[in-house]
């Protein structure tokens, strides 16, 4: 779900602007002790119609259960509050400090974020954080008082961003960052398996401080990134080829304008300039969608479909229809790459990420892929 730059707008007449009343900060009782860091940590995600993967983050003592994404596409932390009141918070758990022993205050400080799909407003505040049985203390996070009406049509609460937390809008560290200042993490990397399997069982995790070698065959091919913003590497190509194994030759190479591509956890398609998701969707026979105008409609026949090679830093990552052609049950199939906001970056989202194991290496700046076991788990 990849942040955009735009700041929040500074015009002291729009009442979405004037900043909450700040709450009394209050030290409360010791927070909960960390626990040690002898273990990577797994945390199950919920598959939700291949478009979402969230799971669960506690926040306050005793602990308020809040369903989030794990975004590498965003840097920020947030839950609703109790303070918002609109139709969309009414949806969802909302986080009330009064009832938390662990609160540290309302900080004063305002925060605006705005996604691909809308934006969050609120205020930011501190309390102790619990992914699976790891106890983050004076945890930063964001209590959104206003959601934008996409949230609406979505299961989770809010986003722990896991970007660089220089991407931050509440100005801090992350929460994975802040794990590893506490040293409550095996190893600085955090690692995803996502799969097509939907429902909450279905065998999708994100792992902090380790990889699960169980869920992909052979080496990691790591890539560095190249500003440590986003998880964004090199786009050094894409193109097509009959199969898996087979580089595409030089007549078959598209050529495309972007050269950066952001990893993103928390977007569902590949998502690229117009022109390029022109350029790309043409070579597949893809049409624009009439009913989306950042969707293609592709053939449901995946043996008349070529594998497209994706190129990140002159690795060539081979994606096959089965994973960039969804299937939604209807005469007509939808293609996996799509326009998205950004002008020059690719957001290589879910489409990709279920068909290869993704590390992120915060010490090494690097973005890792591996091979899954099983492919295409249905």
């Amino acid at each position: 779900m990849s942040q955009t730059g735009e700041e929040e707008p500074k015009d002291p007449t729009d009442p979405k602007t004037v900043p909450l009343g700040v709450r009394e900060v209050r030290a409360g009782p010791r927070p909960r002790k960390p626990l040690p860091a002898n273990r990577p940590l797994t945390t199950q995600l919920a598959n939700h119609n291949n478009v979402l993967y969230f799971g669960p983050v506690n926040v306050g003592t005793p602990g308020q259960t809040f369903q989030v994404v794990f975004d590498t596409g965003s840097a920020d932390f947030w839950v609703p509050s109790v303070q918002c009141e609109s139709t969309v918070c009414a949806m969802k758990s909302r986080f009330d400090g009064a009832s938390s022993s662990s609160y540290q205050g309302n900080s004063g400080q305002t925060f605006y974020v705005r996604y691909g799909t809308g934006f969050v407003r609120g205020v930011q505040s501190y309390d102790t954080a619990e992914v699976g049985d790891i106890a983050v203390p004076h945890q930063s996070f964001g209590e959104s008082t206003e959601m934008a009406p996409f949230f609406a049509r979505t299961p989770l609460d809010g986003i722990v961003g896991l970007a660089y937390s220089a991407l931050s809008k509440l100005g801090t560290d992350t929460l994975f960052d802040h794990m590893l200042s506490l040293n409550l993490v095996q190893e600085p990397i955090f690692s995803f398996y996502v799969n097509s399997r939907r429902g909450p069982n279905g065998g999708s995790e994100v792992i902090f401080g380790g990889v699960d070698p169980a869920q992909f065959r052979g080496p990691i091919a790591y890539i560095p990134v190249t500003r440590q913003l986003y998880w964004e590497v090199a786009l050094t190509g894409v193109g097509l080829a009959n199969a898996m194994n087979i580089l595409p030759a030089d007549q078959d190479q598209l050529e495309l304008s972007s050269q950066s591509a952001i990893i993103d956890t928390g977007t569902s398609l590949i998502l690229m300039n117009a022109d390029d998701a022109e350029t790309i969707n043409d070579a597949l026979g893809a049409t624009r969608d009439s009913s989306s105008s950042s969707m293609f409609s592709i053939t449901c026949q995946l043996d008349e479909l070529p594998v497209v090679h994706i190129q990140m830093n002159g690795i060539s990552f081979p994606l096959p229809p089965e994973a960039y052609v969804i299937d939604n049950g209807s005469d007509s199939c939808k293609s996996g790459f799509g326009v998205g906001s950004l002008p020059q970056r690719w957001i290589v989202g879910n489409t990709f990420l279920r068909y290869y194991y993704s590390v992120f290496d915060a010490k090494n700046h690097r973005v890792g892929f591996g091979k899954y076991t099983i492919i295409g788990v249905k």
